[in-house]
């Protein structure tokens, strides 16, 4: 028998391991803490639309721009919430979000439980609007949180609570 997927709940099949590494992100950047924001740098290409590709960004478009931005992560009660924003409050356009070019956005948020991500946005404003998302689309973006907490956890400093031999083990 298939399981179904709850109403609202997009790229199940990444789900675990976006929120596993999420996780791990929030707890190596946040200190223990519920909250942390995570800087990271974003690519768009010259129309101002983010690169999202299983590809570094290099090969998937080698003109585009990182362009800084910050990843919010809170635990929640079924999982974790991440939330990403340019720091300098410029649109944020994402490829499938939004018909028929990339609906600017203040912000995108994601609900990252273990039967999928729900997707939520701003305007540039601020304000709440509807955003629709197919599992495509869903996939791509689960795609790009992977790599960028992948990325994230590489870069870290070690955990301080783990001594250093230990590390270099």
């Amino acid at each position: 028998m298939r399981r179904r997927r709850p109403a609202g709940r997009l790229a199940a099949l990444f789900a675990a391991d976006v929120l596993d590494l999420g996780t791990q992100v929030l707890d190596r950047y946040g200190g223990g803490a519920s909250r942390a924001e995570v800087p990271v740098t974003v690519p768009v290409d010259g129309r101002g639309v983010v690169v999202v590709s299983a590809a570094p960004p290099e090969l998937a478009d080698p003109g585009a721009v990182r362009r800084p931005a910050r990843l919010d992560l809170a635990r929640t009660a079924g999982g974790l919430a991440a939330e990403l924003a340019f720091t300098d409050g410029r649109a944020l356009r994402l490829p499938g979000v939004g018909r028929p070019a990339p609906q600017p956005l203040g912000s995108i948020a994601f609900d990252i439980a273990g039967a999928g991500l729900a997707v939520s946005a701003t305007g540039v404003g601020g304000e709440p609007v509807a955003v629709e998302v197919d599992e495509a689309t869903a996939r791509q973006l689960a795609t790009a949180l992977l790599l960028t907490f992948r990325v994230k956890l590489a870069k870290a400093p070690p955990p301080a609570s783990v001594p250093r031999a230990q590390q270099e083990a």
